[in-house]
């Protein structure tokens, strides 16, 4: 096998061959226009009471670096409440438009949406950004910076209202000062930026950030804001929650309180007391083959919440030196995240089981533009057995269409000699192409009880290499082929992971994807030989979707098989039922069945439950919430969504904020 430096020089000249990656673009500028009289949030655009905005047109297809052909305009306003946002989306064909969710929050794949984005603190960062999507029915996602709770009140209250047109629809957006954090000031410049996606050709066009890079510092200048004064006033929330259950005949009370304080209109403090852990349905591992342990999602909204500010190393590297799921409970917990100025932000946690485990974490970074951060970080983990510290460093800068970055940690177990991990990396990055080469290593001792690092006892690199295409015409959307080359070894020298995977992914202009894999890796010297294959039937319609993989070959020369079909379907207009069946052949037979199910009976109110079945043992649950936009909220839960096995339990749970 031809070795990593050798294939990274090849790489390193073929791609500096590459004409340049995108012509230079100047962001465009727009002045602020202060309303007089706010608009009424109804859908419809009337000219008289939007004549006072500013409006912006010629939006972009990246792909294409053209106007897109169905185009939209986009009006943008404020007061001393509040900043008014609407969009008129054009559609050649519009009974072609797509509009499915219904619940706020949901997910938009495949569905024709809207999307404002502003950081008030004009950075050129995606820190400080926040988003606002709406799609066709007028429901709401949006992703406020900040780290914002899940709970409306907490999160923030915006309005907006669509209406349907005879060529496309309009919408309309109010977001109030006090949801955004913006620094205080007069004749501030900040970044914005409008986006549309239309479903029927899945062609996403933008205003300002015309380039396939999608870079934060390429988004429009909203220039001369005058905002009302920031509010300096501490501000204390409320949320609790009471939930009496029964199990197996014995009934008890559950409770807990969280406390949300913002020490300043950028920095916020959160008290947990007896979080409601076990009412929260967690992600299920899959039982297919993996040499290392599983990564799985965090959904507990105390670790959910400002998680960004806890991001100590990011996915791509030796692990993450936080893992939330670590903590499993806690009795009570404090955190603290944010801002100190727009470009240094803070993150400090602490969790206390009583007599069991203290946990703490911490992390400070700074942005030095758009182009470079660094970050300092440190973790303490005090158990039954041991004593843990560990600390570290980040650091990044991107120069034209190159990026390096570096990550290192230190840890020390039970007061002994400190072992360190950590990665270099070096990565070129220009449309349709992507090329990153890592060194990395974990030292054999390296224990850190609070991270996921899948490796330890680890020395060497890997390449990465990507190839990404699009195209509006034509039978396929787009394609996508990747190869990932790994040569690790212990710190003896003896083989730990080498060789090549390749995969190739395509999506059909019928919406059809399709994924081929070849796996060539070789394990402590026992070769894994492997082909795999998946297909997804209407892969942008998660409402009538159909999917089937198949991997199969040898794992050290085992026969091994693994067979996964799913589907899910939107049945009487609103119940959804998912179906997921997977078995893995390898030195026996394992098999898993995830049987789920939903109703949105409204925006607010919905049923919802879940049956696993694995290898003998079976769980179901059963649930139903009035909630999600406000005010006091409702649940009631019939089992335990985490348990191996069915529970006869019955829970009723009110959350409240106040």
């Amino acid at each position: 096998m031809m070795c990593l430096a050798r294939v990274a020089l090849l790489i390193s000249v073929a791609l500096a061959l590459l004409p340049a990656a995108v012509r230079a673009q100047h962001p465009p500028r727009i002045p602020a226009a202060r309303m007089s009289v706010a608009p009424v949030i109804d859908g419809n655009i009337g000219a008289d009471e939007w004549k006072e905005a500013t409006k912006v047109s010629g939006f972009v297809d990246p792909v294409t670096g053209k106007r897109a052909q169905d185009q939209t305009d986009a009006y943008i306003g404020y007061t001393d409440e509040a900043i008014y946002v609407a969009f008129y989306a054009r559609d050649s064909h519009p009974k072609g438009i797509v509009g499915r969710e219904i619940t706020p929050g949901a997910e938009f794949n495949g569905e024709d949406t809207v999307t404002f984005r502003i950081n008030p603190y004009g950075a050129r960062t995606y820190d400080g950004r926040s988003q606002f999507s709406v799609n066709v029915l007028n429901t709401q996602q949006d992703s406020i910076a900040g780290g914002r709770a899940a709970k409306r009140e907490w999160r923030g209250v915006w309005k907006s209202a669509v209406a349907r047109q005879p060529d496309g629809y309009s919408l309309e957006m109010k977001i109030p000062w006090k949801v955004l954090n913006y620094p205080p000031g007069k004749r501030l410049n900040m970044d914005l930026d409008f986006v549309r996606f239309q479903a029927r050709g899945q062609v996403t066009s933008r205003w300002a950030s015309t380039s396939v890079y999608d870079r934060p510092e390429l988004s429009g200048f909203w220039v001369g804001v005058d905002p009302p004064p920031v509010s300096q006033q501490q501000k204390t929330e409320f949320l609790g929650y009471v939930a009496p259950e029964a199990e197996r005949g014995d009934a008890t009370v559950r409770s807990g309180l969280n406390v949300r304080h913002h020490f300043t209109p950028l920095l916020t403090g959160l008290l947990s007391i007896e979080p409601d852990f076990r009412n929260i349905e967690s992600q299920i591992a899959g039982i297919d083959f993996s040499h290392t342990e599983k990564y799985l999602d965090e959904s507990r909204p105390f670790f959910n919440e400002g998680s960004d500010y806890f991001d100590l190393t990011g996915e791509f590297t030796v692990g993450r030196m936080f893992y939330s799921r670590r903590i499993e409970t806690f009795d009570y917990g404090v955190k603290a995240f944010g801002n100190v100025t727009p470009d240094f932000s803070v993150g400090a946690l602490a969790t206390v089981d009583t007599g069991n485990e203290t946990a703490a974490v911490f992390r400070a970074a700074n942005n030095f533009g758009p182009k470079a951060s660094a970050s300092v970080f440190s973790t303490f983990d005090d158990r039954p057995g041991g004593t843990n510290s560990l600390w570290g460093l980040t650091g990044s800068v991107r120069h034209g269409s190159f990026t390096a970055d570096t990550q290192l940690s230190a840890s020390r177990q039970n007061g002994q000699a400190p072992n360190s991990a950590g990665a270099f990396s070096v990565g070129y990055d220009v449309p349709r192409y992507l090329a990153i080469l890592r060194y990395e290593w974990v030292q054999p001792d390296f224990q850190a009880p609070l991270a996921y690092i899948p490796w330890t006892d680890r020395r060497g690199a890997y390449l990465f290499l990507d190839h990404f295409m699009e195209w509006r015409h034509g039978p396929l959307r787009n394609l996508d082929v990747n190869s990932f080359v790994s040569s690790f070894f212990t710190d003896e020298g003896e083989e730990q992971q080498r060789g090549v995977e390749t995969f190739a992914s395509a999506t059909t202009r019928g919406d059809v994807a399709i994924t081929v894999g070849k796996t060539m890796t070789s394990y402590s010297n026992a070769l894994d030989n492997l082909w795999s294959v998946q297909t997804t039937l209407n892969a942008s319609n998660r409402f009538r979707q159909y999917s089937a993989s198949w991997e199969t070959g040898t794992r050290g020369g085992t026969p091994s098989n693994f067979y996964n079909v799913g589907a899910t379907y939107r049945l009487f207009k609103k119940l959804d039922v998912g179906l997921q069946q997977s078995i893995l052949a390898y030195n026996g037979s394992d098999s898993q069945t995830i049987v789920s199910i939903g109703s949105e009976l409204s925006p607010a109110r919905s049923i919802t439950g879940r049956m696993v079945a694995q290898n003998g043992d079976v769980n179901a649950y059963l649930a139903y919430r009035n909630g999600g936009l406000g005010g006091t909220e409702l649940f009631f839960i019939l089992g335990d969504p985490n348990a191996a096995t069915t529970v006869a339990r019955v829970s009723i749970k009110v959350v409240f904020a106040f």
